[in-house]
């Protein structure tokens, strides 16, 4: 894996440009020049910095499981059926898991990147710089930590849209304020492409593994392209 080392950045847009809000203190809709000078900005910010990529941990269904099985009897009907949700659920968080880590090591080179669980995100708003980032082991390694404030990006697991029901899911790439970044930045990769869901048909050895490293390697293209065009704009508009 690579070193893992935060950077520092004197420029960076203002919050007048993140959150520009009307007379009546309702966010105000960004313009297309707007929306392009902060996709501009955030590309090249991130190429010099860091993508956190939140690892989805599952903890209200595990620590539901667990409660259940807590009052449940041992001689109880439902006990083993629990326990195998549990089990699967468990060794499907850590399958996914690994394969992202592993993808990310082997197929994304944009920036450099740490991993966090996503029940450790109070802890990153907060602005503590260590203590919850994991290791190759998804464990949580003390040794690990942002060597400096924001701003850095955020890379989560789910919808496109928590506003309506037809968002896509996907890795979707959020700035230091938790919010997702916009076109024309490349801000997502849909986890569920054509051949993923061949692959879930008709799934070959180490399928997952496999997707994993497509889907990272298809968002690592997106960003290298999508920077190697504003460079060549000069940052221009």
């Amino acid at each position: 894996m690579k070193a893992l080392i935060f950077f520092s950045s004197a420029s960076f847009l203002t919050c007048s440009l993140f959150c520009p809000v009307t007379a009546t203190g309702q966010d105000a809709p960004l313009s297309r020049q707007e929306r392009t000078e902060i996709a501009h900005e955030s590309i090249k910010t991130l190429k010099d910095g860091v993508l956190i990529v939140r690892l989805p941990f599952y903890q209200t269904k595990v620590d539901g499981l667990k409660d259940v099985l807590s009052s449940t009897g041992p001689d109880s009907p439902n006990r083993k059926r629990i326990e195998k949700q549990l089990e699967e659920t468990l060794a499907s968080r850590k399958e996914f898991n690994q394969n992202m880590m592993a993808a990310f090591g082997e197929a994304y080179d944009f920036s450099k990147v740490y991993f966090m669980p996503d029940t450790a995100t109070a802890s990153l708003k907060s602005g503590q710089l260590a203590g919850f980032f994991l290791n190759e082991s998804l464990e949580p390694d003390p040794s690990i930590r942002l060597e400096g404030k924001p701003p850095y990006y955020i890379l989560r697991f789910g919808s496109t849209s928590d506003m309506t029901t037809d968002g896509l899911e996907a890795m979707v790439i959020m700035n230091d304020q938790f919010q997702d970044l916009d076109n024309p930045f490349p801000y997502y990769q849909r986890l569920h492409d054509f051949a993923a869901v061949m692959g879930s048909i008709f799934p070959v050895p180490d399928q997952k593994k496999k997707d994993a490293l497509r889907i990272v390697g298809k968002l690592n293209g997106k960003l290298n392209s999508y920077y190697e065009q504003v460079v060549g704009f000069g940052g221009g508009l």
